[in-house]
C-alpha cells in the first residue's frame, strides 16, 4: 500500500509565506479598518430616508448631534401629552399658541445604531420647575455634538444625567439632506399654520 503524500510544509523562516497564512493575521490588528458599517454600499444601493422621528434620545441610547448650526432650528412646537406627537407651530399660529407651545431648539441627531432623529431640546432655561431639564438637556446636546453619550432623567434632581461611551470609536454618518429637508420628512402630518387649526381649537374649548 501506497503511503500517502506528506502535507506541503509551510516555512515561515527564510521564505515568503503564501497568501492567507498565519502571518497575514496582522489584518485583525485593527477590526475599525474591517468592520462594514453599512452592507448596503458594497451594492452602491442608496437608502431613502422616507420619515424621521421627533422626539428625545431613549434612555439607553447612545446618540450625537449634529454640529453644522444650519442643522438646527430655534422654534415653537407642540407637544400632544396623550399621544407623545410633536406638532410644529407656524409663524401664523404663534400667538395663539404661545401658552401651550414649547420654545425648543430642534437639532439633528444619529444614535449609534444610524437611527436619525430630531431632539426638540427646551430653549427656555428660565421656566420654573423645568429650568433643570432644560439646562441640562442644553449641556447634553452641545456634549453629544463630538462625543457619544445617552442621557437618563432623575426625576428627584429634576435633570438628565449625561453617561458618556466608554469606546468613543466611530463617526456618525449624516443623511446627504439639507434641515428643511428632515424638517418635511418630521413634520409633514404635524403642522398647525392655521388660526383655525383643529388642535387650536380644542385648546380653546371647540
Amino acid at each position: 500500500m501506497s503511503e500517502a503524500p506528506d502535507a506541503p510544509e509551510f516555512k515561515l523562516n527564510g521564505s515568503e509565506p503564501p497568501s492567507g497564512s498565519a502571518a497575514d493575521l496582522s489584518l485583525f490588528d485593527n477590526l475599525d479598518d474591517l468592520r462594514i458599517a453599512d452592507p448596503a454600499l458594497l451594492s452602491g444601493d442608496t437608502e431613502i430616508l422616507a420619515h424621521i422621528y421627533v422626539r428625545r434620545p431613549k434612555k439607553d441610547e447612545y446618540f450625537r448631534v449634529n454640529p453644522d448650526p444650519a442643522m438646527s432650528l430655534t422654534c415653537l412646537v407642540w407637544v400632544d401629552q396623550e399621544e407623545g406627537d410633536v406638532y410644529f407651530v407656524g409663524p401664523q399660529a404663534r400667538e395663539l399658541m404661545a401658552d401651550s407651545g414649547r420654545l425648543v431648539m430642534l437639532v439633528a441627531c444619529q444614535s449609534r445604531q444610524g437611527v436619525n432623529f430630531l431632539w426638540p431640546v427646551l430653549a427656555d432655561t428660565r421656566s420654573g420647575g423645568g429650568r433643570g431639564w432644560a439646562e441640562s438637556a442644553r449641556v447634553a446636546m452641545v456634549r453629544a455634538q463630538t462625543r457619544w453619550i445617552k442621557i437618563r432623567g432623575d426625576r428627584s434632581a429634576g435633570v438628565y444625567q449625561i453617561i458618556e461611551a466608554g469606546l468613543q470609536q466611530g463617526e456618525p454618518v449624516w443623511p446627504a439632506l439639507t434641515f428643511n429637508d428632515l424638517l418635511k420628512l418630521g413634520f409633514k402630518d404635524r403642522l398647525i399654520t392655521v388660526p383655525d387649526h383643529p388642535i387650536i381649537r380644542r385648546l380653546q374649548g371647540f
